[in-house]
């Protein structure tokens, strides 16, 4: 069997995984290629079955009596993805087609080729209309694959309009952001963007990547860059105008925030403590902040739901808590995180992040600034667990300042809440 064929059954043997487990599967450790292009063309097309899920297994429906088998299934889902990413393009129909009935053909038999060809064509003569009905009929959950569950709260939250846009945004393809740390280091470290196919944004020092050939994402990170949605500025950024100080950054892997702190706030910052959980997370943070110059750094891990004593110090004059949520703000970029959410994670979720949120407030000094972000717009997770919060013991030592959810059709980035709080003097 050729490489590209074993490539092509790892594709649909991570599709068919994917079906059978699709809470469980961690997609940024799949490989299929040790050649990038190739890698990156299969990772394409696995997130476009995953983005496009319930839309592609209703076009399936629409032509079968009942559900494929598992593996032949797999394939429907990989071929129909194609044909539905060149529904501009009907020409190329037939040689998606005819290419995914030959695989079928060699991968499984030739009577489920005859069938997987009946399905397909039909599917292809008639992606436009089924479309069409999709969207006369408001059926957007199918249309823009998203439990239905999901579309629900959106529109209660954010209202039909606010949620049609939030849809359409997580059906499109992610862009890749780069943030120039180079200006920590020495002049010789400047880098020129264009040199490295990076292309300048509204947000400075964010360059979008190009994806240009001798460009390849993995030489970035030889320079003093880090791949960094915009978004990742606005926590950070509700201390810039602080006094610096001792700074905690309380939930810090990779070390994403604690470096945007460490460029901010420059001299002003005295030391920044930055803890997670494991000496495996903990690692990551030492490795980008050798990486890009980051000084008067040290990292200790804690888990701030232990309940057990913190060995760390009551003064700070800033902490910054990144809590773990449910990453709906990041569903464009992981559209997996759809198929992995439940209901009830907006019950469990607050709980979490609450305890969180009291734990480490106990280490901002009095006067201090205390920051409570996520990587998500959701009301639960944000304003409502900043309600709470104040009305808590640790709380009630505290004022709001500011704060807001950055919806991402608005932001052209991924979704996050961002809270400023202060400590009564």
């Amino acid at each position: 069997m050729s490489n590209h064929s074993n490539q092509l059954n790892s594709l649909v043997g991570a599709v068919r995984n994917f079906e059978k487990k699709p809470t469980e599967i961690r997609l940024q450790k799949l490989v299929f290629s040790k050649d990038e292009a190739e890698q990156r063309r299969n990772y394409h097309n696995l997130l476009g079955v995953i983005r496009h899920r319930l839309l592609l297994k209703h076009l399936i429906s629409q032509f079968c009596a009942k559900p494929p088998k598992p593996h032949l299934n797999a394939f429907l889902l990989t071929a129909s993805f194609q044909l539905l990413e060149s529904k501009e393009e009907k020409t190329r129909h037939p040689k998606i087609v005819h290419f995914w009935v030959e695989q079928i053909k060699k991968a499984l038999s030739i009577r489920e080729a005859k069938f997987a060809n009946a399905v397909l064509r039909k599917i292809a003569d008639n992606l436009l209309c089924s479309l069409s009905e999709l969207e006369k009929y408001g059926n957007f959950s199918t249309l823009h694959s998203h439990p239905q569950w999901i579309v629900n709260r959106w529109t209660d939250q954010f209202g039909s309009e606010a949620s049609r846009e939030l849809l359409d945004w997580n059906q499109s393809l992610p862009s890749v952001y780069v943030h120039d740390f180079s200006k920590i280091l020495s002049e010789n470290a400047l880098i020129q963007p264009a040199d490295l196919g990076l292309e300048h944004t509204q947000w400075e020092d964010f360059y979008k990547w190009q994806n240009k050939p001798g460009h390849p994402l993995v030489s970035l990170t030889e320079k003093p860059l880090y791949i960094q949605d915009p978004s990742t500025r606005i926590a950070p950024g509700l201390l810039e105008k602080t006094t610096g100080g001792k700074i905690l950054d309380a939930c810090a892997a990779p070390g994403g925030k604690s470096v945007i702190l460490a460029k901010i706030l420059g001299s002003r910052i005295q030391k920044i403590t930055a803890v997670d959980l494991s000496s495996k997370r903990t690692s990551m943070i030492k490795e980008n902040f050798a990486r890009l110059g980051i000084r008067n750094t040290e990292v200790a891990e804690h888990d701030w739901e232990s309940g057990e004593p913190e060995p760390l110090a009551t003064d700070y004059d800033a902490v910054l808590v990144d809590a773990p949520c449910s990453g709906a703000g990041i569903i464009r970029r992981h559209p997996e995180i759809r198929w992995r959410l439940k209901s009830e994670d907006y019950e469990k979720l607050p709980l979490q992040q609450l305890k969180i949120l009291s734990a480490t407030s106990r280490h901002v000094r009095d006067g201090g600034h205390l920051v409570y972000s996520t990587c998500s717009m959701d009301s639960a997770e944000n304003q409502e667990v900043i309600d709470q919060f104040l009305r808590t013991e640790e709380g009630s030592d505290f004022r709001m300042i500011s704060g807001a959810t950055h919806l991402s059709p608005k932001t052209q980035h991924d979704g996050v809440g961002a809270f400023l709080l202060q400590k009564k003097s």
